[in-house]
Order: C-alpha cells, then structure tokens, then sequence
C-alpha cells in the first residue's frame, strides 16, 4: 500500500471518529498520526486532508448535497459521508492529483470500510463533482477495479 493511499485511510478513520462527535483533547492529529500511523512519510498529506476537510466541511457538504440526487447528505452512510468528503476536498484542492486517481482511490475506500452499495455510490458523486469542478474530470464513469457503471 502507497503512502498516499495510507494518508487516506489514516485520515479517514480519523474524521470518522469526529463525525461522530469524538472530538476531545486526547484526539488530536498528532496523537492520532502516532498512536495508529507512527510512520511520519504519511503525516503530511493525512494533515493536508484531515484539515483541508475539517476546514471547509460546510462547502464541502454543499457540493455533495448538490451532485446526489435524492439523497440528504445527513441520511448518508457516516463512512460514505466522509469519503465523499475527503473525496471532493481532493478533487477541489489537489489540482495535481489526476480526478480518476482521486475518485478510484475513493471507490477503495468504500469498497475496503462500507457496504457493498458504496463503492458505486461514491463514485457516481465523486464522478459528478469532477465534471462540475475539475477539467480534467473522469469522461465516463468507472469502478476502480476497471468495471463501468
């Protein structure tokens, strides 16, 4: 597993625990990075993200809310909630990551931390976000193990 994918998951769990209102003095990022991540190659992107997210949720839940049709993103599976989070904090601020690297490495994480259901969920968001924020969005929609939806 990449570095980068590890920031992921290792920002992931830890927004996880906030969104479900976990936040305390003993969670902080740093104690969080060395207690489950004590490899630093990884602390810099996990910070990046983590932040990133925590920093600009409210716009971030709009731009979701906006690109998944029927859905309130309150009534969203909590992981897939921050997935999709993490997700388009990516594909708006990290520019240099292509869109398709950013949204099968969301599928992933679906795949890897939700149910069986997510992986084409996130990715349809994800998909949609791209095309309405990003020019070099994804031209047809696709799993990352290669499948199209």
């Amino acid at each position: 597993m990449g570095q980068r994918h590890t920031a992921r998951e290792a920002a992931l769990g830890y927004l996880y625990q906030l969104d479900l209102g976990l936040e305390s003095a003993t969670l902080s990022t740093e104690l969080y990075l060395k207690h489950f991540y004590p490899d630093s190659s990884v602390s810099d992107l996990f910070l990046r993200l983590t932040l990133g997210v925590k920093n600009d949720q409210a716009s971030l839940d709009e731009k979701i809310q906006s690109c998944s049709e029927h859905w309130k993103i309150a009534r969203m599976e909590r992981v897939d909630r921050v997935i999709l989070r993490l997700g388009t904090w990516e594909l708006i601020e990290e520019r240099e990551t292509p869109a398709k690297v950013i949204i099968d490495e969301a599928v992933e994480l679906a795949k890897k931390f939700s149910t069986t259901e997510s992986a084409s969920f996130v990715n349809g968001i994800l998909d949609q976000i791209a095309k309405r924020f990003r020019e070099d969005s994804p031209s047809e929609l696709s799993m990352a193990d290669g499948k199209k939806l």
